[in-house]
């Protein structure tokens, strides 16, 4: 197995878990909308929830997050090297 088709193995079961968290927490949710007894119902909601949100910003992190943040950095790096140069153009040298 090459390198190549690896990481796209790896890319597409990460995706699929992502989905497949949601989907579960919309599972979760929808049968405890459903369900008579008010406790086990609220349990099952709150999960449902919480795995709906947790699939949705994990998937959004993936796909979007990380290169917003390397962005980020890169800039920030800019940042520092333009200051560091800036100062040891005005600091004497000996």
């Amino acid at each position: 197995m090459n390198d190549e088709f690896k990481a796209v193995a790896i890319a597409f079961a990460k995706s699929i878990a992502d989905r497949g968290a949601i989907a579960l927490g919309m599972a979760f949710l929808s049968h405890g909308w459903l369900v008579p007894a008010q406790v086990t119902g609220f349990d099952q909601m709150v999960a449902g929830g919480i795995m709906i949100v947790f699939g949705a910003l994990v998937g959004w992190y993936r796909d979007h997050g990380k290169l917003l943040l390397k962005a980020e950095i890169n800039k920030l790096n800019a940042q520092i090297d333009a200051m560091t140069k800036q100062v040891e153009q005005s600091t004497p040298k000996k």
